[in-house]
């Protein structure tokens, strides 16, 4: 596996390859994600569909982070030959934009999670107050 070999190694090259590839992994799969759940709210048939692409970019996200984590690791215990490697320039843009990223999926799981756990009115709720009756307890 490439990540294993990059964080072994500390490949900057490879680590560079890998930072762009899960940026533009997560870019593809918010944008579907996105078109899923536009879709789904004209044919519910989509909701199951919809459910499926979040809970693949959630597992992609926390996969990339851990990498962003073992990156980090080394990156601190050879922070030295990391420094004079002509790629650290390219190398600290493309984590970057990786953080940038990550920090975007994980504010929209954070609205999805929301728009799903907000309780739906009801029909009977939705017509009482069409009317311009208050609901009432009792």
């Amino acid at each position: 596996m490439l990540g294993v070999k990059a964080m072994e190694m500390m490949d900057v090259k490879a680590a560079i390859s890998l930072f762009k590839h899960y940026v533009f992994s997560l870019e593809a799969k918010q944008a579907l994600l996105q078109k899923v759940r536009e879709q789904a709210k004209r044919d519910p048939k989509l909701a199951e569909h919809a459910k499926t692409q979040t809970e693949s970019l959630q597992t992609s996200l926390r996969n990339y982070l851990v990498f962003s984590i073992m990156f980090s690791e080394q990156f601190a215990k050879r922070t030295g030959h990391l420094l004079l490697d002509p790629g650290f320039g390219e190398l600290m843009a493309a984590q970057d934009r990786f953080v940038k990223k990550t920090n975007e999926v994980s504010k929209f799981l954070d609205t999805i999670e929301k728009e799903e756990s907000a309780p739906k009115p009801t029909s009977a709720t939705s017509s009482d107050q069409a009317d311009g009756e208050k609901p009432t307890c009792h």
